[in-house]
């Protein structure tokens, strides 16, 4: 009974929207780069000019950072490089070719991880205005609540104790 409350409270609850809402957010990026990956990859494939197209590559691994872990950004960070060498016009040597794969893979994957950085700051600045946002509305709450808790007592002269038949005043502490 109380993981049926739980599961409940957890589908109802903001983290498990903001999470669906992420979700949905990744599937159009993620079409979008593969689209872009297959298109630069096409070119690079028909043209036969001298031109390696597979700088092009750098616009899907932006997008892909948004949305994807760092592990799978390195993954389509080799699969662009794998894609740029084999597409390119230009024969493999072995001397020249792997320089340059290396420095394609690791300035792919050095621009999906800053679009990756980029969007977690970005994305925990929100989170962070939202918690002092609630926080400040708990706290103004909190401060009308205890309004009427924390009003000045009144002065000492407008007391008075009744004993018996006669009214005596008496001086009481105050709270200031």
């Amino acid at each position: 009974m109380s993981l049926v409350f739980k599961s409940a409270s957890f589908l109802d609850s903001q983290r498990f929207r903001r999470m669906l809402s992420r979700y949905f957010e990744r599937i159009p990026r993620v079409i979008l780069a593969g689209f872009l990956i297959a298109a630069v990859a096409f070119v690079d494939w028909r043209v036969e000019a001298n031109i390696a197209f597979g700088f092009l590559y750098l616009f899907p691994l932006l997008i892909v950072g948004t949305v994807l872990p760092r592990l799978q950004i390195l993954l389509v960070a080799a699969l662009c490089t794998f894609l740029s060498d084999y597409f390119d016009p230009f024969p493999f040597t072995f001397a020249l070719s792997l320089p340059q794969d290396i420095l394609v893979f690791t300035s792919l994957t050095g621009a999906g991880l800053f679009s990756y950085e980029v969007t977690r700051s970005k994305r925990r600045e929100m989170e962070n205005m939202q918690r002092v946002a609630r926080e400040a509305a708990a706290r103004r709450k909190l401060r009308s609540s205890w309004h009427f808790w924390l009003r000045p007592a009144q002065p000492p002269s407008s007391r008075c104790r009744q004993t018996g038949r006669s009214s005596t005043r008496i001086q009481l502490p105050t709270a200031y």
